[in-house]
């Protein structure tokens, strides 16, 4: 039986885009994706052709925003296990699909795609929106997309979490990368969900295999997906002088900015590199290793939603706490009235400080600070941590992000 398929196009005068629209129906058995779609209509900078965005947005509408960005040949679906934890948490998850994927709408041809178009298409939609106090969670072309918004507008992000992704600027590409972006041009089939299947490592079932050729009802509707992996800036690429402007925000920015990468992704594993150390929010961050392939929220959502929750709570302060007061200057706060806690129930606070001055040796990188103290009893400690005077002191600890911290006990004559 053949699938009958409706196709929408849209000529908006001789300038205009040819676009293509899937239609809802091929969205209509996909299960475990429930969200009411959205849509907001923008235009295209350069022709005026008006084309919808569709995105999903979950949550209190005053809350602060997480926003999920998808990458190659992926939509918001993507995220559709992470979209509810984050929401439950009280934070606002929205998790719009890129022109040319998921339901927003598909540009025909391949020549009316770019890295600077994309851009310009989020751009519009983020600020017709007014989105501000955003959590950037970005992967793939998620991040190139969306670190470049951070660049241009980085009044409008509080924080970032990137994974399996980056900021290239004219960098050698890895020869994994290379191979896929020769397939993408010239192989005669381009099956989109197999193709997320190659880059997990759990087995996806056929239903969710469908899912991520729904958007996708003939070849027609892939001009977008076809063309991406050729606007990556490796070597010589037109789109290197704004990578290395946007660049230049990344090297002053200062609010936290998280690292998760996967250790089974061929093209970006250890991309963390590039960012750690160089992007002054990098600083006494968890950044953590997740186990998975390059589509993490596939192999791993628990693993990622569960860093992005740990990391908010650490960006964001209870009351009584210093907004400006983070990190190792947060502990060191705590660690000179810790000490005072410890010794008020017959302790002894044996060390406070940098890992790297206990000379211990390998050590897990996650920890910065290391705080090593002795109390008489488990009763002695019990009551420390729950005296008024400890719980003053507690709020600078969070905002130390607490787990950094590794807090060795040990009982007085054991």
């Amino acid at each position: 039986m053949t699938r009958l398929v409706s196709i929408i196009e849209r000529w908006e005068g001789s300038m205009s885009l040819k676009v293509f629209r899937t239609p809802d129906a091929a969205f209509e058995a996909i299960e475990g994706f429930d969200f009411p779609p959205r849509y907001l209509t923008i235009k295209d900078p350069e022709t005026q052709t008006p084309m919808r965005v569709h995105y999903v947005d979950e949550g209190p509408r005053d809350a602060p925003i997480v926003l999920m960005l998808h990458g190659e040949p992926t939509w918001s679906y993507l995220y559709r296990h992470m979209i509810g934890p984050v929401t439950a948490q009280g934070l606002r998850a929205i998790a719009p699909d890129l022109i040319g994927f998921g339901r927003s709408d598909k540009p025909a041809s391949k020549q009316d795609y770019s890295y600077a178009r994309h851009v310009a298409w989020m751009r519009l939609w983020l600020e017709t929106l007014d989105l501000k106090n955003i959590t950037l969670v970005c992967q793939d072309w998620g991040s190139l997309i969306g670190l470049r918004l951070l660049a241009e507008m980085p009044d409008r992000f509080s924080s970032v979490v990137l994974s399996n992704g980056g900021l290239p600027a004219g960098q050698r590409g890895p020869a994994a990368f290379k191979i896929w972006r020769a397939f993408s041009q010239f192989s005669p089939v381009f099956p989109i969900g197999k193709i997320v299947q190659g880059g997990t490592k759990r087995r996806l079932p056929a239903a969710e295999i469908a899912a991520y050729d729904a958007p996708f009802p003939n070849s027609s509707y892939k001009a977008g997906a076809r063309i991406f992996p050729s606007f990556v800036p490796i070597g010589d690429n037109v789109a290197v002088p704004d990578q290395l402007e946007a660049w230049k925000v990344l090297d002053t920015w200062e609010k936290p900015f998280l690292c998760c990468f996967s250790d089974g992704d061929p093209v970006t594993r250890g991309g963390q590199r590039l960012f750690v150390g160089r992007v002054p929010g990098t600083a006494n961050q968890p950044h953590t290793t997740l186990h998975g392939g390059h589509f993490i929220q596939e192999d791993d959502p628990a693993g990622f939603v569960s860093s992005i929750l740990k990391f908010k709570e650490k960006a964001t302060y209870p009351d009584g706490a210093e907004p400006e007061l983070t990190g190792r200057e947060a502990y060191m706060r705590y660690g000179m009235a810790v000490v005072a806690c410890v010794e008020a129930v017959g302790g002894k606070a044996r060390f406070t400080g940098m890992v790297t001055d206990l000379m211990l040796g390998q050590v897990e990188q996650l920890w910065d600070m290391v705080a090593i103290a002795e109390y008489p009893s488990r009763a002695a400690m019990l009551a420390m941590v729950q005296s008024p005077e400890y719980q003053a002191i507690e709020v600078h600890r969070m905002a130390g992000l607490a787990g950094q911290l590794n807090i060795r006990t040990k009982m007085m004559g054991g």
